[in-house]
């Protein structure tokens, strides 16, 4: 098939199937576009459009993944109002809810092909398939969770043909050859496809900064963490850093070698160290303000760590503080 051929061949058709879904009137800035509204999500969970060049859409947003992928000449994808420049080869992945608009810079000879693909696709068997990596199945279960981004796209720049391109042509024939278990294959090619992505994003990303970044934000969940020990838990932690549960536990075994449990525990019984040497507080208050509501719990804890109960450990600190003072005055 000459993709080209039939990108030019459908302008008229999507013109005439999108002017149908506006109602007959221009929509508005900022609208948003729902998978059950969406005319071309009614027999299949992916989906590919050739983005129309005779108009341009306002500001939108929608709530399926998207991918763009300038199969010739260049455009301009405002994200967020955020401009990012693409170029031929590159394929940029949008998150559910990001407002964006595409403008084309050569209405004659720019190429650009849409990838919608519904959320449901991304929480089912498909998504098992791109589990091992960090960056990119964190993005997708983030949106799906309607947590925090830090940036609602990935960009894949690509200077040549590549694997994932082509596997984006084979879907773009296979969307329009009418053949029988077209939409088993497609699926098939969209996997090969994210395979491939996510290959390329891994070999390209500067796993350096990715570190550094990790490691930044990995001291702030410590220090969160210690502030508010008695209460904290994983979800809440991973809501406030923009985590999937899932994967905050990676990263927290990662640079702690500890489960978060293990790590919280740590933490309560070196709070509970400082509190008894202080011998401010009863050891009934301590255990209730590092937030544990049975004492025997707490007990087994602190004796299995420090191998005294935690009045043997507090008598303990309390002599050797004694034995300090007598020393500095004799």
């Amino acid at each position: 098939m000459d993709i080209q051929k039939f990108y030019e061949d459908h302008q008229k058709f999507m013109v005439k199937v999108l002017s149908k879904f506006q109602d007959k009137g221009e929509r508005p800035m900022g609208y948003t576009e729902k998978e059950a509204e969406y005319p071309f999500f009614k027999e299949t969970n992916i989906i590919i459009c050739p983005h129309t060049n005779s108009y341009e859409n306002p500001p939108h947003k929608h709530d399926f993944f998207e991918f763009v992928y300038i199969y010739q000449g260049s455009c301009t994808n405002i994200i967020d109002s955020v401009s990012i420049p693409l170029k031929q080869g590159d394929i940029c992945l949008m998150n559910t809810n990001a407002m964006h608009q595409i403008k084309l810079n050569n209405v004659k000879q720019d190429i650009v092909f849409n990838l919608l693909v519904k959320k449901s696709i991304m929480d089912s068997f498909h998504f098992k398939i791109y589990s091992s990596n960090d960056f990119v199945t964190n993005f997708f279960l983030n949106s799906i969770d309607k947590r925090r981004q830090e940036q609602n796209y990935i960009l894949f720049s690509n200077n040549t043909e590549t694997e994932q391109t082509d596997f984006f042509c084979k879907m773009i024939q296979e969307q329009f050859s009418k053949k029988i278990y077209q939409s088993p294959k497609i699926s098939y090619l969209f996997d090969c496809f994210m395979i491939e992505l996510i290959r390329s994003y891994q070999s390209t990303v500067d796993q350096s900064h990715m570190k550094n970044k990790q490691e930044d934000t990995f001291s702030k969940m410590l220090e969160y963490i210690e502030q508010n020990s008695a209460t904290v838990t994983l979800d809440e932690l991973g809501k406030k850093y923009g985590y999937h549960p899932q994967h905050l536990s990676k990263l927290i075994k990662q640079y702690s070698g500890s489960s978060f449990q293990a790590l919280l525990t740590d933490i309560r019984l070196q709070q509970a160290c400082i509190l008894l040497k202080e011998n401010k507080l009863s050891i009934s208050s301590i255990i209730q303000k590092l937030g544990y509501s049975n004492r025997t719990w707490f007990h087994k804890l602190f004796q299995e760590k420090y191998h005294l109960t935690p009045g043997e450990y507090r008598e303990q600190q309390l002599k050797a503080q004694n034995q300090i003072k007598t020393s500095y005055y004799e």
